[in-house]
């Protein structure tokens, strides 16, 4: 729920878009409050690396479902993906089963699905293992092998998940994280090459951490939160993809 105002996302927006036309080797999608959508995509120039998503979706086309937006309005105001699973939805209620149903709902609208998935806390017994594995299976049932082109796979753990970079996960950790994710993937599309699914972090990302998190974490890519309304903050994590990119 932010910005407050669409005078102050026009302005976190145009300044991010200026950034992006500098370094154009770096993929952003920017997911505001959806009813921002509309208006700053009219704000946008045509170029592919800077593009809008929502922050969630319904599982249903239409219907009496008051205050509810489905991926077929989404896809019309501009946006080309959605977040879908975030931890914020997870802990108002969410289950595995409705994230799954907005995934494919999703996809049928060809939108971009950012699955976010995350333990809330970790154990000795790996229990948090087995959660992730069903995170994951259930997000997927039924998802075809050939839409996981349009999945970006978003590791999330709650417990590393605040406003100072301190709390993000060991890099070295999230290596082993992202190995877990496409073993757990690769058990459910034999015939995939797991090398080919793009995972991003999401905890706690700050411009002091990035670029370890993407070089030793090895994951493709980052899910910022806090840090994406500080704007020379952002910048600096953006600039900092753009060194790993570059390498």
């Amino acid at each position: 729920m932010n910005p407050a105002t669409f005078g102050d996302a026009k302005e976190v927006f145009s300044r991010i878009h200026k950034v992006a036309l500098k370094y154009p080797d770096v993929r952003l999608l920017i997911c505001p409050p959806s009813l921002y959508i509309m208006p700053l995509a009219s704000l946008r120039t045509k170029e592919r690396t800077l593009t809008l998503g929502a922050q969630d979706t319904d599982w249903r086309d239409e219907g009496a479902h008051t205050g509810n937006i489905s991926s077929r309005m989404i896809k019309n105001a501009g946006a080309i993906g959605v977040i879908i699973g975030h931890s914020e939805r997870r802990a108002e209620g969410e289950d595995d089963e409705i994230i799954n149903k907005k995934i494919a709902r999703a996809l049928r609208e060809n939108l971009m699905v950012v699955f976010c998935f995350g333990e809330r806390e970790r154990d000795d017994d790996g229990h948090y293992l087995r959660i992730l594995r069903e995170q994951i299976t259930v997000g997927l049932m039924k998802i075809p092998q050939s839409a996981l082109k349009n999945i970006l796979f978003a590791y999330e753990p709650v417990w590393a998940i605040g406003k100072e970079g301190e709390r993000a996960i060991n890099p070295h950790v999230l290596h082993e994280m992202v190995i877990f994710v496409r073993k757990v993937i690769s058990e459910l599309y034999p015939s995939y090459q797991t090398a080919h699914v793009r995972i991003l972090y999401g905890g706690s990302v700050s411009p002091e951490n990035a670029g370890t998190l993407l070089k030793e974490g090895n994951v493709n890519g980052l899910l910022v939160g806090h840090k994406s309304l500080e704007i020379d903050d952002f910048t600096d994590i953006i600039i900092t993809t753009h060194n790993h990119v570059a390498r």
